[in-house]
């Protein structure tokens, strides 16, 4: 029996992005060198664009010339759905058990260095509401949409670029 890709690429999307989490941990990434926190992100769209790249690829190949934007978008929800609900549940022990307050010291460093992220401008809005925005629930929320808004935005481009392909070829 073979293993749909959407699955398999979704699972191995997911783990790559536990491992990287953990990798940004020992490199100091959640705990003094948040400064590098672009690097987390930039890794984070890579780990999504590679097994979105070889779903989407072998969808294509299944699929033949039935291929289309439909099926390459509901492949790459699926894929999304897998990867980042599986890499937001580690990010719940993560942020809980491994490496608890790493939000808040990422927001105070934000905070101390005058960046201009928009967590430190809510964190430092006097109204208590807009504080919510800064905590780790609210993380664990942004986390797994961010991987899904991003990987939806980057499988609609690759299934694009599919499409194009097959009908060069066709």
């Amino acid at each position: 029996m073979e293993i749909k890709p959407e699955i398999k690429f979704g699972f191995l999307a997911g783990v790559a992005l536990i491992i990287w989490t953990i990798v940004q941990y020992f490199l100091g990434f959640h705990t003094n060198r948040f400064e590098y926190g672009n690097l987390a992100t930039i890794g984070n769209v890579v780990l999504l664009l590679l097994p979105l790249w070889m779903a989407l690829n072998e969808k294509k190949s299944d699929a033949g010339i039935a291929f289309n934007l439909r099926l390459g978008m509901r492949t790459g929800l699926l894929m999304l759905l897998i990867s980042s609900g599986l890499a937001s549940v580690f990010m719940l022990i993560y942020d809980y058990k491994i490496n608890p307050m790493w939000v808040d010291r990422m927001i105070e460093w934000q905070v101390s260095a005058d960046k201009n992220f928009a967590l430190s401008k809510l964190a430092n809005e006097p109204d208590a509401s807009a504080s919510i925005l800064s905590n780790t629930e609210m993380h664990l929320c942004v986390y797994f949409f961010t991987l899904i808004f991003s990987g939806m935005l980057l499988t609609f481009l690759i299934s694009i670029i599919q499409m194009l392909r097959k009908n060069t070829t066709a």
